[in-house]
C-alpha cells in the first residue's frame, strides 16, 4: 500500500552528521572569510547591542543635539476673534535646533486659513514667519522641555523622532507637532 521506501536509520543519522559537518565548517570560515577575528565581531555585536539599546530608549541628553525638521497642524476655535467667531487651521514647517549646552532654537513658519462665522461668513489667508524663538532645552524621563512651549516632546526611536500633541481649552487650541532629525 505504501510505495515509499524507507531508508535505514544509520543511513539518516549519517545524512544528518554530514550535513551537520559542512554547516559547521562553513560557519567555521565566515570569520575568516570576511576577515574577521572573533574579538571583531564581539566588538561589532557590543555596538550593535548599544545602537539597540539607543532605539529602546536608553538616551541621553547629547544624544538628542541636533537639528530636527519640524512639521505640525493646528487647529483653533476662537468665540471672540476680531468681534467675531472663528476656526481656524495652520500647517507648521520649521526647525528645531538643540545645542550642547542646552540652549534651542525653533522656527515655525506658519501657512493656513481662519474661517470668520456669523452673517457674512469670509476666510482669510493666514502667513507668519517670525523669527526664531531662542530658550532653554532639558531631557528628563523621555521628554525634551524647551522653556516656553506650553508642552512636551515625547522622544521616540533613540531620540530619532519627536512628538506633541495637545489640546488647550482654555484658548480652543489643538496642535501636533512632528520632529524628525536630520543631523
Amino acid at each position: 500500500m505504501n510505495d515509499m521506501v524507507r531508508v535505514p536509520l544509520k543511513a539518516r543519522l549519517l545524512n544528518l552528521s554530514a550535513a551537520s559537518l559542512v554547516f559547521a565548517f562553513a560557519f567555521a570560515a565566515l570569520p575568516a572569510a570576511a576577515g574577521e577575528s572573533p574579538k571583531s565581531v564581539a566588538a561589532d555585536l557590543e555596538a550593535l547591542t548599544a545602537r539597540v539599546a539607543k532605539l529602546e530608549g536608553q538616551i541621553v541628553s547629547a544624544d538628542l543635539v541636533g537639528t530636527y525638521a519640524l512639521n505640525g497642524f493646528q487647529n483653533e476655535l476662537n468665540a471672540n476673534n476680531q468681534g467675531r467667531p472663528s476656526v481656524s487651521s495652520y500647517v507648521y514647517g520649521g526647525t528645531l535646533t538643540l545645542a550642547a549646552d542646552g540652549t534651542a532654537s525653533l522656527s515655525t513658519p506658519q501657512n493656513g486659513n481662519v474661517l470668520f462665522l456669523g452673517t457674512q461668513p469670509s476666510r482669510q489667508a493666514v502667513q507668519s514667519n517670525d523669527p526664531p524663538f531662542l530658550s532653554t532645552w532639558s531631557y528628563a524621563n523621555g521628554n525634551v522641555t524647551v522653556q516656553g512651549l506650553p508642552f512636551a516632546l515625547s522622544v521616540a526611536a533613540g531620540g530619532r523622532v519627536m512628538i506633541a500633541a495637545t489640546a488647550n481649552h482654555s484658548d480652543g487650541t489643538d496642535v501636533l507637532v512632528i520632529l524628525t532629525r536630520l543631523q
